[in-house]
């Protein structure tokens, strides 16, 4: 009995398998695939989609989609993506926010970054920079922090995403400041915010801050990243500016649902890591101030988890808990 039994279950699970594989194979077939974006179109995360969305239906055929998911911090793009079948025909591209910073300060949520998805590649990389209004009279980080201890009251910062606002408390921890942090739900307001002297200053990526520089609505006075930024090589970077520990970068990763069959998986993969290495991808990071961040499956599940990590002590050290 318990040998048939076996048999019975080896025989479904290789049908399984069998059935897996030819879905594969014809994947994606004539049906479109959705891509979730959690930020609004032009930003640098909707770029990226269609970007990526582009080359993967040249490399697998069919129609990659973007769908715009705002609002929450990415918590709505990612409950959608969670409800949807776990087919392949729904990716979800998720920042550092969704994927590991809002489950440590957010209370309740219906998702897990960890258990409900399973990384395909990253995307890209890019730095952060911590910016002032043009005009104003602070020429440095070390000239806002002086200010913000001088001030009767905390200075107003702007932050657009949850990742943003940990970064914020990261950084005033460790420059023994207190700061108001004014949460947005898009950047183009904190921007004119900062321009218009509402707020004091902002963090935000080099990828969207690049136009509101070019616009002047902000004059950036420090990068968060290892080594000045190619692009505004005039720009010191955090380390420079005597903060050696706050390097802080912003990242994105393609994930589909966990259950998602594992040969679809790996099409999807494997056809990512082929665009990785062409130089269009190359030229794309180049001209929107990022990097790639070519990472496959395994490498990229590791590098999330090293994050969740950084920022969980980053949480605590700041005395942020899940709200």
């Amino acid at each position: 009995m318990k040998n048939w039994f076996a048999l019975a279950v080896a025989s479904v699970m290789l049908m399984s398998a069998t059935c897996a594989s030819a879905q594969a194979e014809d994947y994606p077939g004539g049906k479109p695939v959705r891509i979730v974006v959690p930020s609004a179109p032009g930003s640098g995360g909707d770029s990226a989609a269609r970007f990526f969305g582009e080359q993967l239906g040249k490399q697998l055929g069919g129609s990659f989609v973007i769908d715009n998911r705002t609002g929450a911090g990415g918590v709505i793009a990612a409950n959608a993506v969670k409800a949807a079948p776990a087919d392949g025909y729904t990716i979800f591209i998720g920042s550092n926010t969704p994927l590991v910073v809002t489950p440590l300060v957010m209370k309740n949520l219906r998702y897990d970054p960890i258990k409900d998805f399973t990384p395909l590649s990253g995307t890209t990389r890019g730095v952060t920079m911590i910016s002032v209004q043009p005009n104003s009279s602070i020429k440095s980080l070390q000239e806002l922090v002086a200010k913000a201890k001088n001030a009767s009251e905390p200075l107003n910062a702007g932050a657009f995403t949850a990742g943003y606002q940990l970064a914020l408390e990261w950084f005033a921890n460790m420059a023994g400041i207190k700061v108001n942090v004014i949460p947005y739900k898009d950047s183009a307001m904190m921007y004119a915010d900062v321009a218009g002297g509402r707020i004091d200053f902002v963090i935000s990526d080099v990828v969207g801050g690049s136009a509101a520089i070019r616009g002047n609505l902000i004059r950036p006075l420090a990068m968060s990243a290892e080594k000045r930024h190619p692009d505004y090589p005039n720009v010191p970077t955090a380390r420079e500016s005597g903060f050696p520990d706050f390097v802080n970068y912003v990242w994105s990763s393609f994930v589909v649902r966990a259950e998602t069959p594992a040969p679809i998986r790996k099409k999807l993969a494997d056809a990512l890591a082929r665009i990785m290495d062409t130089d269009l991808a190359r030229q794309y990071a180049k001209q929107n101030n990022t990097e790639l961040l070519d990472l496959g499956p395994e490498d990229m599940r590791k590098f999330q988890l090293e994050e969740y990590e950084r920022f969980k002590k980053v949480a605590h050290a700041a005395g942020i808990t899940p709200q």
